[in-house]
């Protein structure tokens, strides 16, 4: 892998956006083993097209068509789960979008300061997924049951993922976990631009988000690897699993 990527050379653009549209349909064009644990890790320190028309050469979005919350669904729905890892502080102002694109997933956003970190959150990353992968075959019909349930109660996110938390707490299940505080996802990813039907209604409710202080102390962050008690973040991202799943 590191000798393949060594040879690798980034060349064309001209403008700020990413092509991250491109790079999620070439994802769900992989051939997969059946049994695989599915992982997408996006890499990006700019937007993609179509988000915020500033120095964006296709400010309408991807110029092949393709639509990133489109395929974002359609990742989950073939059980790919991305991490959408942000190089801060570039990718800041539009970290809620890469929330967003990972929450539907039910991936994570890890904000990356030190590019020397970047293997532990793969290698953790991957070790946190199998754990939750293999937990979910485990125990599919309990959660299907429970998220059904929540459904027809009119429970929203939060609260289903609060139930399935209880659920495997009740088993005392321990899960792998890559410490990501900061990777939390956003109130405007979660309750915002997941509900949006593609890119041109999230950008019609674009907002950038300014730099605050306390982006200063990610520095301090190393994304170690642990085991504990499943959080409310992994019941949260294993709801939006089965929901994409269905």
């Amino acid at each position: 892998m590191e000798s393949w990527l060594n040879e690798c050379r980034a060349d064309g653009g001209g403008d700020a956006p990413e092509a991250v549209a491109d790079a999620l349909h070439e994802v769900l064009n992989l051939s997969w083993r059946p049994e695989a644990t599915r992982i997408c890790i996006l890499i990006s320190d700019a937007p993609p097209h179509g988000l915020d028309p500033t120095g964006d050469s296709f400010p309408n979005g991807c110029p092949a068509g393709y639509d990133p919350l489109r395929l974002a669904r359609d990742m989950g729905e073939h059980r790919i789960t991305l991490y959408a890892v942000g190089v801060e502080p570039p990718i800041v102002r539009y970290r809620d979008f890469f929330m967003t694109i990972a929450y539907i997933t039910g991936g994570q956003y890890v904000p990356m300061v030190n590019a020397q970190l970047l293997a532990k959150v793969i290698i953790g990353g991957v070790r946190e997924e199998i754990t939750l992968e293999r937990l979910m075959q485990n125990a599919d019909a309990d959660i299907v049951r429970e998220v059904q349930r929540a459904e027809e109660e009119g429970l929203d996110d939060r609260e289903t993922a609060t139930r399935i938390n209880h659920y495997f707490a009740s088993r005392k299940t321990r899960t792998k976990h890559m410490r990501n505080k900061a990777g939390a996802t956003s109130k405007t990813a979660e309750e915002c631009y997941s509900k949006c039907a593609d890119m041109s209604e999230i950008a019609s409710k674009f907002k950038t988000v300014e730099i605050e202080e306390e982006e200063k102390t990610r520095e301090d962050m190393n994304y170690e690897l642990d085991e504990d008690d499943m959080s409310l973040e992994q019941a949260k991202r294993i709801v939006q699993k089965a929901k994409s799943r269905k």
